[in-house]
């Protein structure tokens, strides 16, 4: 569901409330079809998408850290480099946690 909900969709400016309601009508409704099969610990689960964003936004540091010759090339692509993805990773890591993660310049 993280993926669904932080990734960057490339639309038309127009078009963009509409992907975004839409996203959020995916999420809510595979949401609500998974618990009506099983239980879910909700404390748990913002535990775990807690610890994927900080993965992605430590890969996003590695991305930085291999453009300025710091660490080798990396060849693996991401989604996840964009300033607006990343914006909305920390955003939500944040609303999880209330840390506000920083990046630091190289």
């Amino acid at each position: 569901p993280i993926l669904l909900a932080e990734v960057l969709v490339v639309v038309p400016a127009p078009l963009l409330p509409l992907v975004n309601f839409l996203r959020r009508w995916l999420l809510r409704l595979y949401l609500n079809e998974y618990m009506a099969e099983r239980a879910m610990d909700i404390d748990a689960v913002r535990y775990y998408e807690a610890m994927r964003l900080l993965g992605f936004m430590i890969e996003v540091g590695e991305y930085r850290q291999a453009r300025a010759g710091v660490i080798p090339p990396i060849t693996k692509p991401t989604a996840f480099n964009d300033r607006r993805v990343l914006a909305g990773i920390t955003r939500r890591f944040t609303g999880i946690t209330g840390v506000v993660p920083t990046l630091p310049a190289l």
